[in-house]
């Protein structure tokens, strides 16, 4: 038996592959699973588990951070991610696969083949710490996003990005210590390019920077308090998450 750790913030993915494994895969054991890369810390090194199933696009951070949290440890890892750009190439990697959104038995079955009465690396160390070198060289954050207007392309830095709010097909950016940019792009273009660098949807309306949330004023919904006082109303179906990502980044 494989024991596995999942960790995927997509609570409905996550069904899908718990619910594969255990009607399809009786060679894996699910002894942990994980919604945040801080919980995915955790829960990988008290179950040292032999495999992983890692998304790459989390809430708190991204997988590929996470995993630098745990270079000191031995596991395989198989990426989950709904983005090509992210999908390795798995030759490279004796150790390494992928898995591209939606997930399906017959990819998860390629995607674990490469397991099958596999015996531990020996230089596993050494191909865990080159598999880390390699993802932050062609997959590191960028420091800047590109954001067009009517006139012009800004290039703003990520960090610099308080919050997001959604306009139809445009989105203003609020700004630290700058002025909004009107972007010509829809809300939901921001929060797949901002995946995985500490911002969360928190309402159709509102994607929002967690660095700069001040206090979160509890109800059956909820608002969130950011740092130059705006209030920004939380959807009750997203509240959950909102939460979630919060603890994770700040506990």
């Amino acid at each position: 038996m494989i024991r596995t750790v999942i960790i995927e913030d997509d609570s409905f993915q996550m069904s899908i592959l718990c619910d594969l494994v255990k009607e399809s895969f009786p060679q894996l054991t699910v002894v942990g699973t994980g919604a945040l890369s801080s919980e995915g810390v955790s829960i990988i090194r008290k179950e040292k588990p032999e495999l992983v199933l890692l998304d790459i696009d989390l809430p708190d951070q991204t997988g590929f951070e996470m995993l630098q949290e745990l270079s000191d440890m031995h596991f395989d890892v198989i990426f989950v991610t709904a983005h090509e750009k992210y999908a390795l190439k798995a030759h490279q990697f004796d150790s390494m696969g992928y898995l591209i959104k939606p997930i399906t038995k017959a990819k998860l079955d390629v995607a674990l083949k490469k397991f099958s009465g596999k015996s531990a690396h020996p230089n596993m160390g050494t191909q865990f710490q080159n598999l880390l070198f390699s993802m932050r060289n062609a997959y590191d954050l960028p420091q800047k996003i590109s954001v067009p207007s009517l006139k012009e392309i800004h290039y703003v830095p990520v960090k610099n990005i308080m919050r997001m709010e959604a306009d139809g097909n445009y989105t203003t950016l609020y700004l630290v210590a700058d002025q909004p940019v009107l972007a010509s792009r829809q809300i939901g273009d921001f929060e797949e390019r901002l995946s995985g660098q500490g911002f969360c949807r928190v309402h159709d309306k509102h994607l929002i920077n967690l660095r700069y949330i001040k206090s979160f004023i509890k109800g059956e919904s909820g608002i969130a308090v950011m740092e130059d006082n705006t209030q920004i109303p939380v959807s009750r179906r997203r509240k959950e998450g909102f939460l979630r990502a919060i603890d994770g980044m700040f506990s």
